[in-house]
Order: structure tokens, then sequence, then C-alpha cells
């Protein structure tokens, strides 16, 4: 079901939330302040004020992924007494991260929930959750913000945002976080310029690669170089969409500033064929892959003649 935030509250309010729910939102800071709302609500606040009283969460660990103990740690949480009169909740931010272990631990808690427990799991994509896991929980998908409210709110955080650059993470909500990954991203189109405008041999590829990496994918925080990746790729499919768009003729750009870049770019059907390697769901916490590798082979994709 499609809600927006005052829907969402209302249905708690009214007492008409399951004691199991999904609530699906592609900005990470959104679905959990969503999350805490609700939750102070259903622990029968008059208004809307967020509280961590009885409420318990679940996150990733470094490596992104959630274990089978944080899990079982979460249950047992359920099980105390309550906080006042009010009911216990489990919060399970990038419930998708779980492992099979995990996510199966869950599952006996979804079966038989105590009658003061309520679970939410948040994710940006409840497709990535186990079907038994979702034939458990209700459904809700959190409608996005107007881009104009949501480039105040990213500008609360860093008055310095370009309209430009607010309307990419509108895009790309996901990548959303508090601090902003602003400067990752200026770094990234900068090396994408340069490259544009100087085509680079092997070794100057290369170069460009290490420096990506620099910028934040090489870290040694899972969590943090999983997101330096996502960005780089969400950058990329951008940048291929754009010069789709461009020498088509149709469409406005999300980057209009590399329009003179775009135009150094012969048009060959590499780059939808690159959009739509990119488009596909990767496997959020539990990419394992080489990134260095994943790296090297979407630029030379990039670039690469048919």
């Amino acid at each position: 079901m499609n809600v927006d935030f005052t829907a969402l509250k209302n249905y708690a309010r009214q007492g008409r939330l399951p004691q199991s729910f999904i609530l699906s939102a592609q900005s990470p800071l959104r679905r959990e302040e969503a999350a805490l709302h609700v939750a102070s609500l259903l622990q029968g606040a008059e208004r809307d004020n967020p509280s961590s009283k009885g409420v318990f969460f679940v996150r990733p660990r470094s490596s992104g992924l959630i274990s089978v103990e944080d899990i079982q740690e979460g249950s047992r949480t359920l099980l105390t007494t309550p906080y006042e009169s009010g009911k216990n909740i489990l919060i399970v931010e990038s419930a998708e991260s779980m492992t099979p272990e995990a996510a199966n631990s869950l599952l006996k808690l979804l079966e038989e929930p105590p009658v003061h427990a309520v679970l939410i799991l948040l994710t940006d994509d409840e497709n990535e959750l186990l079907p038994t896991v979702r034939s458990r929980c209700a459904s809700f998908y959190l409608r996005p913000d107007p881009f104009e409210s949501f480039l105040t709110m990213l500008r609360t955080w860093n008055p310095e945002i370009t309209s430009e650059e607010g309307m990419f993470f509108h895009q790309n909500r996901a990548l959303v976080r508090h601090p902003l990954p602003l400067e990752t991203l200026r770094k990234m189109v900068g090396l994408w310029k340069g490259l544009f405008n100087k085509r680079a041999d092997l070794a100057g590829i290369l170069k460009v690669i290490d420096d990506f990496m620099s910028a934040g994918i090489s870290s040694r925080h899972g969590e943090e170089s999983l997101n330096a990746f996502r960005l780089f790729r969400a950058l990329t499919a951008t940048l291929c969409r754009d010069i789709l768009l461009f020498h088509q003729g149709r469409g406005a750009l999300l980057w209009p500033s590399l329009e003179a870049e775009y135009k150094k770019v012969d048009f060959t059907g590499r780059f939808l064929i690159l959009l739509e390697e990119l488009s596909e769901i990767p496997a959020k916490g539990r990419m394992n892959a080489n990134k260095k590798f994943a790296v090297t082979e979407i630029i030379i994709k990039f670039w690469e003649e048919e």
C-alpha cells in the first residue's frame, strides 16, 4: 500500500497498523524517522513526538550484514516487560541485509509474536526480503517528498548543495544519509569530467580507477565502502542516461552542467547496455564482490568501442 507520512501516522493513532509490517522507502533517514514517529504513537503519545522508550533497533554490522545473533538479541527484548502500558517495538533497519539464518530466526518471531510486541522491518526494496518473511507482514511504501521540500531538507544539512546535486539525491534517495556524502559525489563528478575532457589511455584509466577507490570505495569500513560503491554506480548510471537523452534529443538532463562533456562522446548502444546492467538491483547488504574489479569493468565498458 502506498502511503504518505500523514496517512501512516493516522493509521498508528487509530490502531489500524498490524503487529508486523514492512515499511519501504528509498531514503534510510526518512523511513527511520517515520518508524520512530509511528512507534511513539503506538506507545500512546498524544502527539507524534519521537521517543526511544520501549523501542529497540537492529542494524547491519560494519560488514553490512545482520546476523542471527542480532535478531536473537532483538527477539529477547520483545519478551521483556513493556514500557509503562505501551508496547515493545523492534525496528530492523535494512532488513534485506539479514543473513539466511537471521531471516529464519525472524520467521519464528513473526509466526508467534508476543501480544505486546510490534515488529517494523525497514527496507528500500521489500522484494529483497524472503517471500516467507513478506507473506507474514503487511506492506507499506512511503511515498517520497516533492523535490522542493526534499531540497529544503538537504540544505538544512548543507546549504551549499546545488539544485542539480539535490536532484541527483532525489532520484537516488537510498544514498541519502547524514552527513550527506556531498564531498564524495563532487570528487567522483570531477573524475568523470577529467575522463570526458581527455580520453585516457589504459594507464590513465587505471590511475582514475585508483582515484575512484580513494574517494571512499576502498574504505576499511564495510558499510562506508558499500555506500561509496553505490554512489559510483548511481552516478555512472546517471551519466549513461543523460548521454542517451542528449544524443536522442529528448528529455531533461539530470546533470545539465555536463552537457558540454556529453558532446565529446560518440553515441552508441553500449550506454544503453551499461545502463541496464547498472540498473539491476545489487545484493545490497551481501555484496562480497571485488569492488575494484567492478569499478574497472564499469569504466572500461563506458569507453569501449562497439
